[in-house]
């Protein structure tokens, strides 16, 4: 709702930018199957490095946190 009234994105946007802050590419195939344009794929593209990096990193910073 936020996205979407908030920051004016729109809907297949959204779903994109969804699919990808969970990298599950079976979503974005769902999103692009229900529009006729190419319109979750950029969103997908931009998120889904960003998730990979925080997951890596976030691993690595709960292993530093509780080894000690």
């Amino acid at each position: 709702m936020l996205a979407g009234f908030g920051l004016r994105l729109r809907y297949f946007s959204v779903c994109g930018l969804m699919a990808g802050s969970m990298t599950d590419p079976p979503a974005l195939a769902f999103a692009s199957s229900g529009t006729r344009t190419r319109e979750p794929i950029p969103a997908y593209a931009t998120v889904y490095p960003l998730t990979q990096l925080m997951r890596a990193l976030a691993a690595q910073l709960i292993v530093l946190l509780f080894v000690r």
